[in-house]
C-alpha cells in the first residue's frame, strides 16, 4: 500500500502563520471544495460558529459612520 503524498502549506496573515496538511483520499466522495463550501454554507446562519471578529461586527450600529 503506498503512503499518499502529504503536502504542507504555510501562509501568514497578519501575525498568525496558518499550516495547513493535507492528504488525497482515493475513497473520497467529494472535492475539497465542495466540501469547504458545504461546511461554510451549512454553518453561515449559526452566530455561535462564527468567528469573534464576524460577531463583533454584526454588533455596530447599522447608522454608525464609516
Amino acid at each position: 500500500m503506498d503512503t499518499p503524498t502529504k503536502r504542507v502549506r504555510q501562509t501568514y496573515i497578519g501575525d498568525t502563520l496558518y499550516i495547513v496538511e493535507s492528504l488525497q483520499s482515493d475513497t473520497a466522495t467529494e472535492t475539497a471544495y465542495n466540501k469547504i463550501k458545504r461546511l461554510i454554507l451549512s454553518n453561515a446562519n449559526a452566530p455561535e460558529k462564527l468567528s469573534e471578529t464576524t460577531q463583533l461586527s454584526s454588533k455596530i450600529d447599522s447608522t454608525s459612520s464609516k
